[in-house]
């Protein structure tokens, strides 16, 4: 159906705001030449959806399966986190006999989040003279305790050495195993969960690692992923010798926001920069950029770096993280503490010196392609974590921000079936390091404690 007069509402191509600039394309250098082109096999009318599910958030995007058009992508807090902020507390709580509470939260997040993302899709659809929408497929990814609660898999594998995972918390499912019938347009879909690498390394790592061409047969040199998190997976390329090592350390939520007094996710009223300036008897005054240009409300995490580098800068912090004074007021409504330093020290150290033991081992030490992934590390000032001690001194490396690479990644899925198959077997190349047996990083993980 066709307005008469086109008022630029972007729900058709009448200015083009909708059919272009949709797709999955991209446009940064050195990132994945791989962009979603549809099947023209399918209905105007299919749809696949592809989940992020991160310890901390939950992310979800869903595209038309025969031209690739984004109809909606929404995220929110995972239902889990009033079990615990990281996944050793809740595989705990899981062992001392909440397991099916956990496994309930969870799976009735997905199912809610499934509905709210048919229905948006519909009106998108209807609009554009589709038709009613079919889900066709659901894509996956997310760390490996995560993987097992949605395939209602066991995780006492996670709680003592030697770890594992079970081997159903990966493969391909017809969503009412997944989900549960109670929605019948489930009938026609398949679920993909992405394959794992490791114990601790899951399929959000592996389909970020496809959506940043990291498997392309075309590239040489070294790329390195960090995929920021409340997990953070780290990944070490050589292109050239096909050696893949990589690990994951527990950093905590203090990256996404959690467990800082006045944190909280990117969002308006979030403060994203921290400038200082010369105060009144010189104590400094902190300049604040908000997103919304709104009266400031929490820091995210990418504004907590920034606040860091200017508590150096100016001497409101000394190199061991402490504070003149208990709180450093940002505004009326944010502030600072000491905990919160404190928390922040320890996410920072284990990204330090996991990435140390990774580049060493790989014989690594400068001059290459450094992706920064997750939703902390779309609008992470390098400069700033390499002042504060959360990145060594690097050297001629490109930083490439990645964005939601492991969402981008399940995205593709929906698009080649093969694509699983091949990450299956990229899975078994990848060598993992487990940092708990190297007797080295906890000498670095304390020396990285200090900024």
């Amino acid at each position: 159906m066709l307005c008469k007069v086109c008022r630029h509402c972007g729900l058709c191509s009448g200015d083009g705001t909708f059919s272009e600039n949709k797709r999955l394309s991209v446009e940064l250098k050195g990132f994945s030449s791989t962009a979603l082109c549809g099947n023209e096999k399918e209905s105007r009318s299919s749809i696949g959806i592809s989940l992020d599910v991160g310890t901390t958030t939950v992310a979800l995007r869903v595209y038309t399966l025969q031209d690739a058009l984004l109809l909606f992508e929404y995220g929110e807090k995972n239902f889990q986190c009033v079990f615990g902020s990281d996944v050793v507390s809740r595989v705990q709580q899981a062992l001392s006999g909440d397991y099916e509470k956990l496994y309930s939260a969870l799976k009735t997040q997905l199912s809610a989040l499934i509905v709210k993302a048919m229905n948006e899709a519909s009106v998108k659809l209807y609009s554009l003279g589709r038709g009613r929408a079919v889900l066709k497929k659901i894509a996956v990814c997310a760390n490996t305790v995560m993987q097992s609660f949605i395939t209602h898999s066991g995780v006492e594998g996670f709680s003592t050495y030697p770890f594992f995972v079970e081997k159903k918390a990966q493969g391909v499912y017809k969503a009412k195993e997944i989900f549960g019938d109670e929605n019948n347009f489930l009938s026609e879909c398949t679920v993909f969960i992405s394959p794992y690498a490791g114990s601790f390394v899951g399929g959000d790592c592996l389909c970020a690692l496809l959506s940043c061409g990291f498997f392309e047969q075309n590239k040489n040199g070294v790329s390195v992923l960090c995929d920021v998190g409340t997990n953070c997976e780290i990944v070490v390329f050589n292109h050239d010798t096909k050696d893949f090592v990589c690990t994951s350390v527990a950093s905590g939520p203090a990256f996404e926001g959690y467990g800082i007094s006045c944190g909280g996710p990117a969002g308006e009223g979030s403060v994203v920069n921290v400038e200082a300036t010369p105060g009144q008897n010189g104590k400094p005054s902190f300049y604040c950029t908000v997103l919304g240009g709104v009266k400031p409300l929490s820091i995210c995490g990418t504004g907590f770096v920034k606040a860091m580098d200017a508590f150096l800068t100016s001497g409101e912090m000394d190199l061991y993280g402490t504070l003149r004074e208990k709180k450093v007021n940002l505004s009326s409504e944010v502030y600072i503490t000491q905990d919160d330093v404190r928390n922040f020290q320890k996410a920072k150290a284990s990204v330090k010196a996991g990435l140390e033991i990774l580049l060493e081992r790989s014989d690594v030490k400068d001059d290459f392609d450094f992706y920064l992934a997750g939703g902390f590390g779309t609008k992470l000032d390098e400069a700033s974590c390499i002042k504060i001690g959360m990145f060594p001194k690097l050297q001629n490396c490109n930083f490439i921000h990645a964005g939601n690479a492991a969402l981008s990644g399940a995205s593709l899925l929906l698009f080649d079936d093969s694509l699983f198959n091949k990450l299956c077997t990229y899975a078994k190349t990848i060598k993992v390091i487990d940092l708990a047996l190297d007797s080295s990083f906890n000498d670095l993980y304390i020396k990285a404690l200090n900024f």
